[in-house]
């Protein structure tokens, strides 16, 4: 599944897409729990990452509990973070999950 996240971090080349070490150009913090991303897509001027999710194959019951995820939790897992992100605008996001908006160069006029 891929969802399209607003990205937070600091740029300091946007012709080369290069991040700070110390603030890389990142999707927001969001919950991901129960699943992996990978970015696949990055929209500087928007300020937006499509991310591909993949639910976890483990089921976690405690600490030291897991077993393997049924396809039922698995599917559930990709739901949560569809209910998460679903209708709500970049600024509801920022909001939500407490990430700073992506700093970047000041453009020379």
């Amino acid at each position: 599944m891929r969802l399209v996240v607003p990205i937070t971090g600091t740029v300091l080349d946007e012709a080369r897409v290069v991040g700070s070490n110390d603030d890389p150009i990142r999707p927001i913090a969001l919950d991901f729990r129960n699943v992996s991303w990978k970015m696949m897509e990055l929209d500087l001027e928007g300020e937006l990452a499509v991310i591909e999710i993949e639910p976890s194959k483990l089921f976690f019951d405690g600490p030291n509990d897991c077993r393997p995820a049924t396809l039922v939790e698995q599917q559930k897992y990709l739901d949560d973070l569809w209910q998460l992100v679903k209708d709500k605008m970049p600024e509801e996001l920022y909001a939500l999950s407490g990430s700073p908006k992506l700093k970047k160069p000041k453009r020379k006029p």
